[in-house]
Protein backbone atom coordinates (compact mmCIF):
# COMPACT_ATOMS: atom_id res chain seq x y z
CA UNK A 1 0.00 0.00 0.00
CA UNK A 2 1.22 3.42 -1.19
CA UNK A 3 1.77 6.30 1.55
CA UNK A 4 0.49 9.59 0.86
CA UNK A 5 2.22 12.09 1.26
CA UNK A 6 0.79 15.72 1.83
CA UNK A 7 1.37 18.60 0.52
CA UNK A 8 2.12 21.88 2.44
CA UNK A 9 -1.42 23.10 1.63
CA UNK A 10 -2.84 19.96 2.64
CA UNK A 11 -0.85 19.76 5.97
CA UNK A 12 -1.98 23.71 6.49
CA UNK A 13 -5.74 21.91 5.35
CA UNK A 14 -5.43 19.03 8.13
CA UNK A 15 -4.07 21.32 10.61
CA UNK A 16 -7.06 24.02 10.20
CA UNK A 17 -9.58 21.49 10.67
CA UNK A 18 -8.27 19.78 13.84
CA UNK A 19 -7.96 23.35 15.44
CA UNK A 20 -11.66 23.72 14.25
CA UNK A 21 -12.62 20.25 16.30
CA UNK A 22 -10.81 21.32 19.42
CA UNK A 23 -12.44 25.16 19.20
CA UNK A 24 -16.25 23.23 18.80
CA UNK A 25 -15.20 21.06 21.84
CA UNK A 26 -13.57 23.66 23.72
CA UNK A 27 -16.31 26.78 23.18
CA UNK A 28 -19.10 25.59 25.20
CA UNK A 29 -17.36 24.89 28.40
CA UNK A 30 -15.43 28.62 28.08
CA UNK A 31 -19.13 30.14 27.53
CA UNK A 32 -20.22 28.55 30.91
CA UNK A 33 -17.14 29.51 32.43
CA UNK A 34 -17.25 33.31 31.16
CA UNK A 35 -21.45 33.96 32.60
CA UNK A 36 -19.97 34.30 36.35
CA UNK A 37 -19.47 37.53 37.75
CA UNK A 38 -16.18 36.83 38.15
CA UNK A 39 -15.18 36.24 34.90
CA UNK A 40 -17.41 39.21 33.86
CA UNK A 41 -15.50 41.60 35.62
CA UNK A 42 -11.81 39.42 34.27
CA UNK A 43 -13.39 40.53 30.81
CA UNK A 44 -14.32 44.24 31.23
CA UNK A 45 -11.02 44.56 32.92
CA UNK A 46 -9.44 43.69 29.58
CA UNK A 47 -10.72 46.59 27.74
CA UNK A 48 -9.17 48.89 30.18
CA UNK A 49 -6.01 50.11 31.68
CA UNK A 50 -4.17 47.23 33.16
CA UNK A 51 -4.12 48.74 36.73
CA UNK A 52 -7.33 49.96 36.18
CA UNK A 53 -10.18 47.48 38.58
CA UNK A 54 -13.85 47.07 37.29
CA UNK A 55 -16.55 46.53 40.78
CA UNK A 56 -19.15 44.88 38.83
CA UNK A 57 -22.49 45.01 40.77
CA UNK A 58 -26.10 45.54 39.38
CA UNK A 59 -27.00 48.99 38.24
CA UNK A 60 -28.18 51.65 41.30
CA UNK A 61 -30.29 53.86 40.52
CA UNK A 62 -29.07 56.52 42.84
CA UNK A 63 -31.31 59.64 42.48
CA UNK A 64 -34.56 57.20 43.04
CA UNK A 65 -32.88 55.31 45.66
CA UNK A 66 -31.40 58.06 47.89
CA UNK A 67 -34.28 60.66 47.92
CA UNK A 68 -34.78 61.45 51.27
CA UNK A 69 -35.58 65.18 50.51
CA UNK A 70 -35.27 68.82 52.14
CA UNK A 71 -38.30 68.69 54.53
CA UNK A 72 -37.40 64.88 56.24
CA UNK A 73 -33.55 66.37 56.76
CA UNK A 74 -34.38 69.72 57.90
CA UNK A 75 -36.84 67.88 60.54
CA UNK A 76 -34.23 65.41 61.59
CA UNK A 77 -31.55 68.21 61.89
CA UNK A 78 -33.72 70.33 64.00
CA UNK A 79 -33.77 67.78 66.25
CA UNK A 80 -30.31 66.47 66.46
CA UNK A 81 -28.75 69.22 66.16
CA UNK A 82 -28.15 72.97 67.40
CA UNK A 83 -31.04 74.79 68.69
CA UNK A 84 -30.07 77.77 66.88
CA UNK A 85 -28.10 78.38 63.19
CA UNK A 86 -24.56 80.41 64.43
CA UNK A 87 -24.93 84.14 62.68
CA UNK A 88 -21.14 83.63 61.62
CA UNK A 89 -17.74 82.42 61.85
CA UNK A 90 -17.42 84.29 65.25
CA UNK A 91 -20.50 83.17 66.93
CA UNK A 92 -19.20 79.35 66.14
CA UNK A 93 -16.38 80.29 68.41
CA UNK A 94 -18.93 80.67 71.41
CA UNK A 95 -20.84 77.31 70.53
CA UNK A 96 -17.45 75.45 70.42
CA UNK A 97 -18.99 73.11 73.60
CA UNK A 98 -21.70 71.64 71.28
CA UNK A 99 -19.55 70.99 68.28
CA UNK A 100 -16.60 68.81 67.50
CA UNK A 101 -13.71 69.86 65.15
CA UNK A 102 -13.09 67.61 62.18
CA UNK A 103 -10.14 67.65 60.19
CA UNK A 104 -8.66 65.42 57.73
CA UNK A 105 -7.87 61.58 59.55
CA UNK A 106 -7.41 58.16 58.23
CA UNK A 107 -10.81 57.53 57.19
CA UNK A 108 -11.35 60.70 55.32
CA UNK A 109 -10.37 64.13 53.67
CA UNK A 110 -11.51 67.20 54.43
CA UNK A 111 -12.17 69.30 51.15
CA UNK A 112 -11.18 73.10 51.74
CA UNK A 113 -14.54 74.71 52.90
CA UNK A 114 -15.52 78.26 50.63
CA UNK A 115 -18.98 78.01 52.20
CA UNK A 116 -18.80 76.27 55.74
CA UNK A 117 -16.85 75.64 58.50
CA UNK A 118 -15.26 72.67 59.90
CA UNK A 119 -17.45 71.48 63.07
CA UNK A 120 -20.42 68.96 63.17
CA UNK A 121 -22.26 67.95 66.51
CA UNK A 122 -20.28 64.82 68.48
CA UNK A 123 -22.62 62.47 67.04
CA UNK A 124 -22.43 63.65 63.52
CA UNK A 125 -18.94 63.60 63.68
CA UNK A 126 -18.90 59.92 64.73
CA UNK A 127 -21.45 59.31 61.55
CA UNK A 128 -19.14 60.39 59.18
CA UNK A 129 -16.01 58.52 60.72
CA UNK A 130 -17.72 55.43 60.42
CA UNK A 131 -18.64 56.00 57.11
CA UNK A 132 -15.12 56.47 56.09
CA UNK A 133 -14.01 53.67 58.09
CA UNK A 134 -16.72 51.32 56.78
CA UNK A 135 -15.78 52.21 53.65
CA UNK A 136 -12.34 51.29 53.48
CA UNK A 137 -13.28 48.16 55.18
CA UNK A 138 -15.40 47.15 52.32
CA UNK A 139 -13.00 47.72 50.06
CA UNK A 140 -10.16 45.75 52.04
CA UNK A 141 -13.31 42.75 52.35
CA UNK A 142 -13.65 42.68 48.30
CA UNK A 143 -9.76 43.03 47.66
CA UNK A 144 -10.15 46.30 45.85
CA UNK A 145 -7.77 49.11 46.17
CA UNK A 146 -7.38 51.30 49.21
CA UNK A 147 -8.93 55.05 48.61
CA UNK A 148 -10.41 57.73 51.26
CA UNK A 149 -14.10 59.53 50.96
CA UNK A 150 -13.81 63.28 50.48
CA UNK A 151 -15.96 65.93 52.59
CA UNK A 152 -16.92 68.99 50.79
CA UNK A 153 -19.16 70.64 53.09
CA UNK A 154 -19.39 70.91 57.16
CA UNK A 155 -21.49 73.52 59.40
CA UNK A 156 -23.02 76.31 57.60
CA UNK A 157 -23.68 79.97 59.46
CA UNK A 158 -26.50 82.13 58.46
CA UNK A 159 -23.25 84.26 56.66
CA UNK A 160 -22.12 81.34 54.48
CA UNK A 161 -26.05 80.80 53.75
CA UNK A 162 -26.26 83.95 52.26
CA UNK A 163 -23.36 84.33 50.51
CA UNK A 164 -24.16 80.29 48.72
CA UNK A 165 -27.46 81.88 47.22
CA UNK A 166 -25.52 84.53 46.07
CA UNK A 167 -23.48 82.20 43.76
CA UNK A 168 -26.32 79.62 43.65
CA UNK A 169 -29.68 80.17 43.17
CA UNK A 170 -31.11 76.43 43.98
CA UNK A 171 -29.54 76.99 47.32
CA UNK A 172 -32.12 77.23 50.24
CA UNK A 173 -32.33 79.78 52.50
CA UNK A 174 -33.00 77.02 55.78
CA UNK A 175 -30.25 74.33 55.54
CA UNK A 176 -29.67 71.27 57.19
CA UNK A 177 -26.03 72.08 57.08
CA UNK A 178 -26.51 75.10 60.01
CA UNK A 179 -27.53 72.41 62.66
CA UNK A 180 -24.18 70.59 62.29
CA UNK A 181 -25.68 67.24 61.61
CA UNK A 182 -25.20 67.31 58.27
CA UNK A 183 -22.43 67.03 55.62
CA UNK A 184 -21.52 66.11 52.02
CA UNK A 185 -19.37 63.20 50.40
CA UNK A 186 -18.39 63.70 46.81
CA UNK A 187 -18.82 61.19 44.74
CA UNK A 188 -16.65 62.55 41.49
CA UNK A 189 -13.51 62.65 43.63
CA UNK A 190 -11.82 60.34 45.92
CA UNK A 191 -8.36 59.80 47.85
CA UNK A 192 -6.25 57.74 46.31
CA UNK A 193 -4.12 55.69 48.96
CA UNK A 194 -2.58 52.59 46.78
CA UNK A 195 -0.95 53.19 43.91
CA UNK A 196 -0.73 49.47 42.94
CA UNK A 197 -4.52 49.89 41.06
CA UNK A 198 -6.48 52.50 40.19
CA UNK A 199 -10.19 52.19 40.41
CA UNK A 200 -12.55 55.26 38.36
CA UNK A 201 -14.79 57.49 40.60
CA UNK A 202 -17.88 56.04 39.20
CA UNK A 203 -16.96 52.92 40.50
CA UNK A 204 -16.10 53.92 43.68
CA UNK A 205 -19.75 55.61 43.85
CA UNK A 206 -20.65 51.91 44.12
CA UNK A 207 -18.94 50.80 47.14
CA UNK A 208 -19.30 54.00 48.93
CA UNK A 209 -23.67 53.72 48.09
CA UNK A 210 -23.44 50.37 49.73
CA UNK A 211 -22.38 51.45 52.69
CA UNK A 212 -24.64 54.24 53.11
CA UNK A 213 -27.55 52.35 52.34
CA UNK A 214 -26.26 50.22 55.41
CA UNK A 215 -26.38 53.11 57.34
CA UNK A 216 -29.94 54.59 55.84
CA UNK A 217 -31.22 50.71 56.58
CA UNK A 218 -29.82 51.12 60.28
CA UNK A 219 -31.67 54.71 60.75
CA UNK A 220 -29.03 56.41 61.37
CA UNK A 221 -29.11 58.69 58.45
CA UNK A 222 -30.88 60.40 56.11
CA UNK A 223 -29.13 60.48 51.99
CA UNK A 224 -30.28 63.05 48.89
CA UNK A 225 -28.41 61.94 46.02
CA UNK A 226 -27.63 65.67 44.62
CA UNK A 227 -26.91 65.62 40.93
CA UNK A 228 -25.86 69.37 40.19
CA UNK A 229 -23.30 69.27 43.60
CA UNK A 230 -21.82 65.87 43.09
CA UNK A 231 -22.60 64.66 46.38
CA UNK A 232 -24.21 62.76 48.91
CA UNK A 233 -26.20 64.74 50.98
CA UNK A 234 -26.46 62.92 54.31
CA UNK A 235 -28.04 64.18 57.94
CA UNK A 236 -27.33 62.07 60.85
CA UNK A 237 -30.86 61.16 62.63
CA UNK A 238 -29.02 60.73 66.49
Amino acid sequence: MKKVKLTKTGKWVVFCAVLLVVAALLLPLLIRQIKSPYHIQKSLQSWVKPDTVVYHVPKIRYAAEFNDLQPKQIRAAREFGLKECPADHKAVESMKKELEQVRTCRYYVVEELSHSVPYLRPNSAEELERIGRRFMELLEEKGLPQYRIIVTSLLRTKEDVKKLRKSNVNATSDSAHCYGTTFDIWYVKFDRISYKQHMEPYELRKVLAEVLREERDAGRIYVKYESKQHCFHITCRC
